[in-house]
């Protein structure tokens, strides 16, 4: 257990670093395409889809960890009424497992499109970049999203019948 807390915590802090590190590309790149197209009127063919490509890794990294942390957006509604709290794991417990198995199924379908993007190994327009590039962040993200739906329904479980 103490091996996958570890690599769970390796796991984090490789995700911040990517994140950060799309982040500043996507603030430095856009403000340069901002500068080079209203100041000097130089369109940089084809780099405007980059900050796209930034973006997606960056929210599919940054959905594996709101999955973790449990911080996604909720109704509280629900829960303000709920006093016992076996009843509340229950409602937790449903709002993980749900979720769980629609992103697995989302996973397997996402892996057949990864496949087939990678076999083509077709190119963006722009600057010829493979698309499996940015999907292999969506496979990642929602395989590693189904995980943690998976784990937290198991804490859920565990709190239920305590």
């Amino acid at each position: 257990m103490k091996f996958l807390t570890q690599l769970d915590r390796g796991f984090e802090k490789v995700v911040r670093f990517i994140m950060s590190l799309t982040m500043a590309a996507l603030m430095i790149f856009i403000n340069v395409l901002i500068l080079m197209r209203y100041v000097f009127r130089i369109s940089l063919g084809g780099a405007e889809e980059l900050p796209t490509y930034f973006f997606i890794i960056c929210v599919w990294m940054a959905a594996t960890l709101v999955t973790k942390n449990e911080e996604h957006v909720n109704l509280d509604l629900v829960f303000l009424g709920v006093k016992n709290p076996k009843i509340k794991e229950a409602l937790l417990l449903l709002c993980n497992v749900l979720p769980g198995v629609a992103m697995g199924w989302f996973t397997k379908l996402f892996y057949t499109f990864f496949v087939d993007s990678f076999t083509r190994n077709e190119c963006t327009p722009g600057l010829g970049f493979p698309y499996w590039w940015a999907h292999i962040f969506v496979l990642i993200g929602s395989a590693v999203m189904t995980i943690y739906f998976i784990r937290n329904a198991i804490v859920h479980l565990r709190r239920m019948f305590q």
